[in-house]
């Protein structure tokens, strides 16, 4: 979907008018409310005729706009239907659902795959993975289409061609890892210690360091590397890049 939808714009350097797109699509109103428990929710007609989507004014625009996104896709995907008697009620965990054998799981993974496919195009993306990986390519995604870091964080490790993986942490405990199981899955990692701290001002990357594999659930053989992005109140975003030893 998100594909056929980019084949109709024009693209350029501009980040994609999500807002533009969704009242396009018959998404009739885009309303800001604190909210507490969720970051968005879409309210539909039965027949999926036209809708209206909150998102949280308490979040980023950044944020905002990859949840819009996020409702976008539950409003066009034929076969989302609501897993609650709230309807399409989307917490900060659904915007990082990965997906599993839950109905809800497997449309909210859908919905992020959607929105990050139409924020952050493949298409667009291939020059920023030619050179070995550093955190200075995601900061260029983030700035390109104007998306979080940890949204472009997330993109780059998928797409680039080196195994990599990102872990999110706060206060060097490990919040969750993207592209599991090698380097760390979210089930096994969240809660325990970083193996490797870096520390430097908010804003900055590290150097790159190399790493035990054994620290980083990665077999005998392979070497590890890894660079940290120190974020403020105490996140951080790590670039875990395993290769042949």
């Amino acid at each position: 979907m998100a594909e056929a939808i980019l084949d109709q714009l024009t693209l350029d350097h501009r980040p994609i008018a999500i807002r533009a797109i969704a009242k396009a699509l018959d998404i009739r109103q885009i309303r800001n409310a604190p909210l507490k428990s969720i970051e968005g929710a879409l309210v539909t007609t039965p027949g999926k005729g036209s809708g209206a989507v909150l998102l949280n004014a308490n979040s980023t625009p950044q944020r905002r706009k990859y949840t819009l996104a996020h409702e976008l896709c539950h409003f066009l995907h034929p076969w989302h239907r609501p897993t609650s008697p709230r309807g399409f009620d989307c917490s900060s965990g659904d915007m990082r659902e990965q997906g599993n054998s839950t109905r809800h799981a497997i449309q909210e993974a859908q919905a992020n795959r959607f929105a990050i496919e139409l924020l952050a195009p493949r298409r667009l993306i291939g020059h920023y993975l030619e050179r070995m990986p550093d955190f200075q390519f995601v900061r260029f995604i983030n700035k390109r289409f104007d998306i979080s870091k940890a949204a472009a964080a997330r993109r780059y490790a998928e797409l680039h061609r080196e195994d990599l993986a990102v872990v999110f942490s706060r206060h060097g405990i490990i919040d969750y890892a993207v592209k599991p199981p090698s380097p760390p899955n979210s089930a096994l990692w969240r809660g325990r210690a970083l193996p490797n701290e870096i520390k430097q001002r908010p804003g900055q990357a590290s150097p790159w360091i190399d790493a035990d594999p054994a620290d980083w659930n990665v077999s005998a053989g392979r070497s590890v590397r890894i660079q940290t992005l120190q974020q403020h109140d105490g996140y951080a975003m790590t670039l875990v890049h395993v290769s042949r030893g």
